[in-house]
């Protein structure tokens, strides 16, 4: 069954990859370094143009887009950009995620690399909606 892994996959894998990124755990942006949905947000933000970092009191940075803005979770909207089946890069039937390799100290290569094998479950398959589809009719 083909998937949307797709360019935009592609962008974000090389950004793992780049050496660019510090690595963070458990918060998309602080203090200059990024989890991987967080490196996600700002791919999304570079290449589209769309959202923006806002800073709290404590120096975390909320991704805000359209109005919403969240410090702990990519919206549907950055999933959706990468193909992503859900916005924690869950894969394996939901027992493991790019989210939790991420804060269990899986580097920002072994993700790269993970997302390149294309597990079962991480990217949408060409048969299902994404999460900002409309139903189709």
């Amino acid at each position: 069954m083909p998937s949307r892994f797709n360019e935009n996959s592609e962008k974000l894998i090389a950004a793992l990859k780049s050496g660019k990124y510090v690595q963070g755990r458990e918060t998309l942006h602080e203090q200059g370094c990024f989890c991987w949905a967080g490196l996600a947000c700002e791919v999304y933000r570079q290449e589209t143009g769309r959202g923006e970092w806002v800073q709290d009191d404590l120096g975390m940075h909320a991704f805000a887009l359209e109005g919403d803005s969240n410090n702990y979770e990519m919206p549907c909207a950055v999933a959706d950009f990468f193909g992503l089946m859900d916005t924690n890069g869950e894969y394996a039937c939901g027992t493991r995620s790019l989210v939790g390799g991420n804060d269990c100290g899986d580097s920002f290569k072994e993700l790269a690399a993970t997302m390149e094998s294309q597990p079962p479950g991480l990217f949408i398959s060409d048969n299902e909606w994404t999460m900002t589809d409309e139903p189709k009719r």
